[in-house]
């Protein structure tokens, strides 16, 4: 409705050509709030970085696995996901997380999210008083939500009565304290991971630039590394669990050759880290 992401398409009144400055629309990290996956399979080995903060308590996206409920009297079951819990256990497993787990953040906001999170750094579980809650981030003005929601979809009164419900004590002291909490803990993570030197544009080229061939492979695995600039620090295969198979030992080359020797046929992805981020080559093992 509102458009693509730069800023075309939809509903042309809405349109913003101001939207893209310079840069593209690639992604290179994700962060989620409260949400969850209808399939588990939508998160991949070599997928951008990705952290997430959800209520354990939850009562419409569940924090580990459970099902999605929309409100109601009585709330109506939708659909079996993930939540946060397993995004970021699988996430971790594939190595996507590996930028920033390698960084060793031992600050007070890593401290109290280990409180909660099973040892899976980037997941941030908040543990509410009361319990069950949703979006303790956000707050909301009685008359705008009542006056607005009407106009376009409901009852604003009952919206905001059902807001309540899973936020009792909603304000906005209590909101920004929760975004300064997300803010710290987040904006760390996308720094280390994108690289605080030349930043994000390089990493871009240096992706559109490396090359790794062939693909599918039979024997030997082929890195071309020539044509960057950046500084390699590790290169390694790594399976589609995040497990390590093959270390490559890094040295002034920019060219290296990867014998594949009696590892299985399947995915993998060669991953190579460079001082100012990571890329992620997908390959196939005959």
């Amino acid at each position: 409705m509102l458009g693509d992401f730069d800023g075309f398409g939809g509903i042309p009144q809405l349109n913003n050509p101001n939207n893209s400055v310079g840069y593209d629309n690639t992604i290179h990290f994700a962060f989620n709030m409260g949400g969850a996956l209808g399939d588990s399979t939508w998160l991949e080995p070599g997928d951008v970085p990705t952290v997430a903060m959800h209520v354990i308590g939850d009562p419409f996206a569940p924090f580990d696995v459970g099902i999605v409920f929309v409100p109601g009297n009585p709330p109506q079951s939708v659909v079996d996901v993930i939540g946060s819990k397993s995004i970021i256990r699988l996430a971790n497993s594939y190595g996507n997380n590996d930028c920033f787990i390698s960084a060793g953040f031992t600050d007070a906001y890593t401290q109290a999210a280990n409180l909660n999170n099973s040892g899976y750094d980037g997941l941030y579980g908040f543990a509410t008083t009361p319990q069950v809650q949703s979006g303790p981030w956000e707050w909301f003005d009685s008359l705008s939500v009542v006056i607005g929601a009407a106009t376009v979809m409901a009852n604003g009164t009952q919206i905001y009565t059902n807001a309540l419900l899973t936020n009792p004590d909603m304000s906005k002291a209590k909101g920004l304290a929760y975004i300064d909490t997300v803010m710290n803990y987040l904006n760390p993570r996308i720094v280390f991971c994108l690289g605080l030197t030349t930043g994000i544009n390089s990493i871009e080229t240096a992706e559109g630039l490396i090359s790794v061939s062939p693909n599918p492979v039979s024997d030997v695995i082929n890195v071309d590394l020539s044509t960057i600039n950046n500084k390699i620090n590790a290169i390694g295969l790594y399976d589609i669990s995040g497990r390590k198979v093959i270390d490559v030992n890094v040295t002034e080359s920019r060219k290296y050759t990867i014998n594949r020797g009696s590892i299985n046929s399947g995915s993998y992805f060669v991953r190579i880290e460079l001082e100012n981020g990571i890329v992620n080559k997908k390959i196939v093992l005959m």
